[in-house]
C-alpha cells in the first residue's frame, strides 16, 4: 500500500467522510423513528429533561446506570429543544462518530481508502441503529471503543493521548458499568505490559495523571450539583455490584448454543489467530512490535462485549463486531506476504456483504432490539397525535395491536394527571411523560422495573426507602399513579410502593386495568 499521511486528504477521501457522516447519522435517525418499546426507547429522556429543572440523579431520583448520557442529553435538550428531534440528534451524532474515528484509525494505519469506506458503511449501519435511541449499553461500548482507538492514536502518533484514556473510560462506564468495566481491566493490562516489555513507564503515568485528574473534575462537579459522593457511590457501585453477582454465580452458558450465536463475530477471529501464529514464527521481537498491542486489545475488547451479552442476556447488540474485526483481520493480513490477497480480502468483503445484510433486516428493519420483531409496522401512527414533541415518531409498540387504542391510553392518561390538582407522584413505563406535562411528577426512579432500585431484600433498601418517602413528606404528595401499557398487577403495586409505604397509607382505586391511583392517608410512615 502507499505510504499515507492522514493529514494530506485527497478529495475522494473527504467526500468518503462526507458519506460516511451522512448515511451513519440517516439511517439511525430513520429507523429510530419505528416503533417504540417504551421503556427503553425513552430510556433517557425524562431524567434528561429533569436536570434542566433541577431535578438531579442520584440527589433526587435514585439511579442505577447512565447518568452521563442523562447528562449529555440534557445538553442536547438545551442546545435545541426537549423533543424527539433532540433525543434523536444524540445517538445519531454518536453512530456518525464512531464510523468516521473509524475511517480515520484505518486511514493512519495505512488500510486502503476503498475498502476503509465500505467497511466503515457496515459499521454505521449495525452499530446504534440497533437501539437508535440513546441507550446505555451502547454507549459505554462505543466510548470504549474510542479509548482504544485512542490506544492505538498513543501507539502510532503520540504516547500524550494515553492521558485521555481515562476520561473516555470514565465517561463509558458512567454510561453503564459494564461492559465499560471489563474493558478497562483490558487497556489496564494491556498498558502495564507495554510499559515493562516497551520498557517506557509513560504507558501508565500519562493513564495515572489523567485518572487523578478525572476523578478531581468528578467530585468538583458533583460538589457542585450538590450530590452526595458516598450516596453516588452506593446508588451507583455498591448496589449494582449485589444484584450483578447473582448474574455471575448463575452463569451457565450453553457452549454450542453460543457458538452458533455468535459464530461470525468467533470466524471474525480467523485473521488474528493466522497473523498471530505467522508473526510468532517470523519475528522474535514481535511482543514488541504495536501490531501485538494493537490485536490484542482488540481481540479482548471484542471477548469483553461477548462475555456481557452472556452475561446480561440481553437483546443482541454487538453485530458491529463482525465488520470491524474483519477490517483489522485485512490490516493485519496485508502485513503478512501471502498469495492471492486481493481474493481473500473479495471473500471478507462479500462475507460482510451478507452478515450486515442479515443483521441489517433482523435489528433495524425489524426492530428486534425493541421486542418489536413481529409488529406491523404499516399499522403504526404519528406520535405527533400524543404531543408535538413527538413529532416525526412513528408510535406503535409491543404491548397494543391498534396503536390509536394506545395512544388514547397515554392521552387518558395526561388529561387526569393535568386534571389532578393535587401534587401527584408518577410510576410509569412511558418516559415522556415528565417532559409533555407541564406538572412535576416526583417519581423516585428513572425507570420502574425489578431491578432499577433495591427491594426490601436488599442491604441497600434503606437509602431508597428513606428517598421515597422524604419525597412524599417534602413535595406534600396527596395521589401516587401507576400507569402501564398494560393492566397495573398486585406485584407491581407492592414492587413499587407496598415495600417502603404501609398499605394504612393510603386507598387504592382503580380509575381503569392500566391506571391505578392511590390516594395517600395520614398514617405514622409519613408523620
Amino acid at each position: 500500500m502507499a505510504n499515507y499521511k492522514i493529514k494530506n486528504n485527497s478529495f475522494l477521501e473527504n467526500f468518503y467522510l462526507f458519506l460516511i457522516f451522512f448515511i451513519s447519522y440517516y439511517i439511525n435517525f430513520y429507523y429510530a423513528n419505528k416503533g417504540v418499546f417504551p421503556l427503553d426507547t425513552f430510556l433517557h429522556f425524562d431524567s434528561s429533561f429533569r436536570i434542566l429543572n433541577n431535578e438531579l440523579p442520584v440527589r433526587d431520583f435514585f439511579i442505577v446506570h447512565g447518568i452521563f448520557i442523562d447528562y449529555l442529553q440534557a445538553l442536547f435538550f438545551k442546545v435545541f429543544n426537549s423533543d424527539w428531534q433532540s433525543y434523536l440528534i444524540h445517538s445519531s451524532l454518536m453512530n456518525s462518530i464512531i464510523s468516521i474515528f473509524t475511517f480515520y484509525i484505518f486511514r493512519l494505519l495505512d488500510v486502503n481508502k476503498h475498502i476503509t469506506f465500505v467497511f466503515c458503511i457496515f459499521i454505521g449501519i449495525l452499530a446504534y441503529p440497533s437501539s437508535g435511541t440513546p441507550f446505555l449499553d451502547h454507549h459505554s461500548t462505543f466510548l470504549s471503543l474510542i479509548g482504544i482507538y485512542f490506544f492505538i492514536l498513543a501507539l502510532k502518533k503520540n504516547l500524550i493521548y494515553c492521558f485521555f484514556l481515562p476520561y473516555i473510560f470514565g465517561f463509558a462506564f458512567l454510561s453503564k458499568q459494564v461492559p465499560a468495566a471489563y474493558i478497562i481491566i483490558c487497556i489496564s493490562f494491556v498498558l502495564i505490559l507495554c510499559a515493562f516489555i516497551k520498557k517506557n513507564m509513560k504507558f501508565v503515568i500519562y493513564p495515572f495523571f489523567g485518572s487523578i485528574s478525572f476523578l478531581l473534575i468528578l467530585a468538583i462537579f458533583f460538589i457542585l450539583q450538590s450530590i452526595e459522593i458516598s450516596l453516588f457511590f452506593k446508588q451507583y457501585i455498591l448496589f449494582p455490584l449485589s444484584i450483578g453477582s447473582e448474574r455471575y454465580i448463575n452463569l451457565g452458558p450453553n457452549i454450542f448454543g453460543l457458538a452458533n450465536h455468535f459464530k461470525f463475530i468467533l470466524l471474525s477471529f480467523i485473521p488474528f489467530i493466522y497473523f498471530f501464529i505467522e508473526c510468532l514464527k517470523k519475528r522474535t521481537d514481535f511482543f514488541r512490535n504495536d501490531n501485538f498491542y494493537i490485536l490484542l486489545i482488540i481481540f479482548l475488547f471484542s471477548i469483553s462485549l461477548i462475555f456481557h451479552q452472556i452475561l446480561t442476556k440481553n437483546q443482541t447488540f454487538i453485530f458491529f463486531l463482525i465488520p470491524l474485526n474483519f477490517i483489522f483481520g485485512i490490516y493485519f493480513l496485508n502485513k503478512l506476504s501471502i498469495k492471492n490477497k486481493n481474493i481473500i480480502f473479495s471473500i471478507i468483503i462479500l462475507l460482510n456483504v451478507f452478515v450486515t445484510s442479515k443483521y441489517h433486516l433482523r435489528f433495524n428493519e425489524d426492530r428486534k432490539f425493541h421486542e418489536l420483531k413481529n409488529i406491523n409496522f404499516n399499522k403504526s401512527v404519528p406520535a405527533q397525535f400524543i404531543d408535538n414533541r413527538l413529532k416525526n415518531l412513528n408510535w406503535i409498540s409491543p404491548n397494543f395491536k391498534d396503536p390509536i387504542q394506545e395512544i388514547n391510553l397515554i392521552k387518558f392518561g395526561i388529561k387526569t394527571f393535568e386534571n389532578d390538582g393535587n401534587n401527584i407522584m408518577l410510576i410509569t413505563n412511558y418516559l415522556f411523560l415528565d417532559t409533555i406535562i407541564e406538572k412535576n411528577l416526583n417519581s423516585t426512579s428513572r425507570t420502574f422495573d425489578p431491578i432499577s432500585f433495591p427491594d426490601k431484600n436488599n442491604k441497600y433498601y434503606g437509602i431508597y426507602r428513606k428517598m421515597f418517602i422524604n419525597r412524599l413528606k417534602n413535595k406534600e404528595i396527596r395521589n401516587i399513579y401507576l400507569f402501564y401499557g398494560f393492566p397495573v398487577r398486585e406485584d407491581q403495586i407492592s414492587r413499587y410502593v407496598t415495600h417502603y409505604l404501609s398499605q394504612d397509607c393510603f386507598k387504592k382505586e382503580i380509575i381503569r386495568p392500566e391506571l391505578v391511583r392511590l390516594k395517600i392517608k395520614d398514617c405514622k410512615d409519613l408523620r
